[in-house]
């Protein structure tokens, strides 16, 4: 088990200059209940219509629902019912799911007051990053993450944090990882993971997304076409990724489409330069 530490010392590190909450005029803290679900309104003046995104979104929510994910909606209420201010996609969930309550924050804010709140909300909340999604799910169990976290610790690949320069031996694109863990397999991933950095230990920007990807792909297509995975390996210390990228970026400005796309067919002509069994350069 992890070891827990007190927030108070942490908060008191960060030098602001603020009232108490209870000795600031007009703040009235919201009551915190259960409110049934068929009570919920939206308001479409302020509430963004449900993306694809957001469609997905929900689809997990109810797939994988569980009181500890679902946490508390804001709402606003009104004669009519209880508007949501933040958490609409919760609320279809728990519609859908067929939950008589939800717990709620209820507050009071007139229509105005309303979109300033999601504004606000939306505006102040701190997304979640990559690398702190993966700790998270190392200390949940999640298999893939566990699989990604193997094969790095066996190919001594440690995760960037930082921004600018990837330096060599180093990766930031932990959700490609955990996406081709899933898709290919803890065998091919850290076969491609450890072809890269063998062939070109000394390389900064090597294990990008774009980089892993489009070599992921170009191994997929050469292990279909029956290519010696050795002789895919030999032609790897001369390709040269940052040109690559450059005639990519230059493709999609002439002619348009994307650039990973591009990308992978670079790649695939550079390696077939030196194979003495081409792989193939379009999708069938």
């Amino acid at each position: 088990m992890s070891q827990l530490t007190k927030i108070t010392p942490i908060a008191s590190l960060l030098e602001f200059s603020v009232s108490c909450v209870s000795a600031v005029e007009g703040l009235t803290p919201p009551d915190l209940v259960w409110i049934d679900t068929n009570r919920l309104l939206l308001d479409p003046s302020y509430q963004r219509g449900i993306s694809r995104i957001g469609h997905s979104t929900i689809k997990k929510i109810i797939g994988q629902f569980d009181w500890m994910k679902f946490g508390a909606l804001i709402v606003a209420e009104s004669d009519a019912g209880f508007a949501v201010i933040d958490g609409q996609h919760r609320a279809i969930a728990a519609i859908h799911l067929q939950l008589p309550k939800v717990p709620a924050l209820v507050g009071s804010a007139d229509h105005v007051a309303q979109a300033t709140a999601f504004v606000g909300i939306n505006k102040n909340r701190t997304r979640v990053g990559p690398l702190d999604e993966y700790r998270a799910a190392l200390v949940a169990g999640d298999a893939d993450a566990m699989a990604v976290r193997n094969i790095l610790d066996k190919l001594g690949i440690l995760l960037e944090a930082q921004t600018g320069i990837i330096r060599p031996g180093r990766t930031r694109a932990i959700r490609t990882l955990l996406a081709l863990v899933k898709n290919m397999g803890i065998g091919e991933l850290g076969y491609i993971l450890e072809t890269l950095t063998d062939a070109q230990p000394d390389t900064q920007n090597l294990l990008t997304t774009t980089n892993i990807i489009a070599f992921a792909e170009a191994y997929r297509r050469a292990r279909k076409a029956g290519i010696d995975p050795s002789d895919l390996k030999s032609t790897l210390p001369v390709v040269d990724f940052e040109s690559i990228d450059n005639r990519a970026r230059e493709l999609v400005r002439m002619l348009g489409g994307q650039k990973k796309k591009h990308f992978v067919d670079q790649l695939i002509k550079d390696l077939n330069k030196l194979l003495p069994k081409k792989i193939p350069e379009k999708t069938k």
